[in-house]
């Protein structure tokens, strides 16, 4: 995940972008923090300007927005309003629509509490005009709560992006298509684990996924944005039960519940036959993340790789 702070001040030792930057030291370590300072170089809002050439200066902050899960602004009150050069900011992009829906949290550095009310209550009048959603909106004072307060609005906007961006993810299952892409994807996850890399690279014939596993609808695909993020393979046992036989997630996606999500999924296929339980052979450094997942660890296991956890859920 990425937020992306904006500074409505242009001075220096502002105490907004102090504010900023305590936020970036609370970013839990899979959220990668980062500070415009752009908008000081963006021209007067002028629709001509866009029409005979964008300026570089508003490419880049369009695409620092785009590429951007969620916003954090934080912004000084100016005659009662929001300062000139943030409200010019968000009209270079109500019409090309980078903000459009954004989750954005709001907040202002202040000496007393009931300071920055009314320019806070001027933004978020402004960020209406992109429907954004709208996390936090109270100022902070300087003192000894302070860094409690910011670290408080982080954790919100964070959750808040991430139920917006997981809400955003379709699974369905897997198509004869797209075997090649998923043998892929199982690649590069389990590269980018030092757990599995040795083994992987030991045994490269272990990604062979069986066309039979697609055909019959038991592996699903996530997809977000018509991309394929992950996907996991749940299977009939003989007794009844169900096995989580395959579960991998794009790396650059990982610890944003995909993985989760997936098991989730497949704990409710799994119920829909009637199966009373969910196993799997994990591998031990997921164990975390199966027992965060509900599941219970029943023993070992020697499989090709090495040693496994055997692990189930009940249904």
């Amino acid at each position: 995940m990425k937020i992306l702070g904006i500074c409505g001040s242009l001075q220096r030792t502002s105490g907004n972008l102090m504010l900023l930057n305590h936020a970036d030291s609370c970013t839990p370590p899979d959220v990668e923090f980062v500070l415009f300072d752009g908008i000081r170089e963006l021209p007067h809002f002028n629709p001509d300007i866009d029409r005979e050439g964008t300026p570089e200066s508003v490419t880049r902050w369009r695409r620092a927005l785009t590429d951007s899960d969620a916003v954090l602004i934080a912004s000084p009150e100016y005659g009662f309003s929001l300062p000139g050069v943030l409200k010019n900011g968000i009209d270079w992009v109500i019409g090309s629509g980078e903000l459009e829906g954004k989750v954005v949290a709001i907040t202002a550095a202040v000496p007393a509490p009931e300071r920055g009310r009314r320019g806070l209550q001027a933004l978020r009048d402004t960020l209406s005009a992109v429907r954004a959603t709208i996390v936090g909106g109270e100022p902070i004072a300087k003192g000894p709560e302070f860094g409690r307060y910011v670290a408080e609005l982080v954790r919100s906007l964070v959750a808040e992006a991430a139920n917006r961006w997981m809400s955003d993810i379709v699974i369905r299952p897997a198509l004869q298509s797209e075997r090649s892409s998923l043998e892929a994807l199982q690649w590069r996850a389990s590269l980018a684990n030092s757990g599995d890399r040795d083994s992987l690279l030991t045994n490269p014939d272990a990604i062979a996924l069986p066309v039979g596993q697609i055909a019959d609808g038991h592996v699903l695909v996530a997809q977000r944005d018509g991309v394929m993020i992950g996907f996991a393979a749940v299977l009939p046992r003989p007794d009844g039960d169900a096995e989580l036989d395959a579960l991998f997630v794009e790396p650059r996606l990982w610890k944003r519940g995909v993985g989760r999500l997936l098991v989730e999924h497949c704990a409710d296929v799994a119920r829909g036959r009637a199966s009373r339980i969910l196993h799997v052979i994990g591998n031990p450094h997921a164990e975390r993340f199966y027992l965060a997942c509900a599941f219970k660890a029943t023993g070992a296991v020697e499989t090709r790789f090495g040693v496994g956890l055997a692990m189930q859920r009940g249904l």
